[in-house]
């Protein structure tokens, strides 16, 4: 699965506070604009939205980084 070993390979080079960040994030909330384009680099897909409330591009969450905050990180 790339897009699991991208996904693990971004978390690993995460600070502790990025990690925390990440782990407070709920399935409904959009992604803060560093978090998805750190994600775009690792090769992990985003979708792009259009937030009606501001016109501002906005991301979300994709399915595998929802499934890891569910586990409260990488599994073993």
């Amino acid at each position: 699965m790339p897009a699991r070993n991208s996904l693990e390979r971004w978390w690993g080079e995460l600070d502790e506070f990025t990690r925390h960040r990440v782990l407070r994030l709920r399935p409904a909330d959009l992604l803060p604009p560093d978090l998805a384009a750190d994600l775009l680099r690792h090769g992990v897909h985003v979708t792009r939205l259009r937030s009606s409330a501001t016109g501002d591009d906005a991301w979300a969450q994709p399915e595998q980084l929802l499934e890891l905050i569910g586990r409260g990180g990488p599994g073993p």
